[in-house]
């Protein structure tokens, strides 16, 4: 790995994880046993990557204001 500095631009977000027993039927619905919340979004993902390969790395997110919330 090179000395280069890698600056990530991209998607951070938070996906919602439902741990279920079995998958409900069509037109019904499960109970689910465990809910977690991760870092995702492709941006994220590439950070984590960069991080693995140990380059030396930063990331910028951004968000923005929906109209009408």
């Amino acid at each position: 790995m090179t000395s280069e500095r890698v600056v990530v631009a991209g998607q951070l977000a938070r996906d919602l994880v439902l741990l279920i027993d079995e998958m409900p039927a069509a037109g019904t619905s499960a109970d689910a046993r465990v809910r977690r919340e991760m870092l995702g979004g492709k941006g994220a993902n590439q950070a984590v990557a960069l991080a693995q390969l140990g380059a030396r790395h930063g990331a910028g997110g951004g968000s923005r204001r929906r109209p009408g919330r």
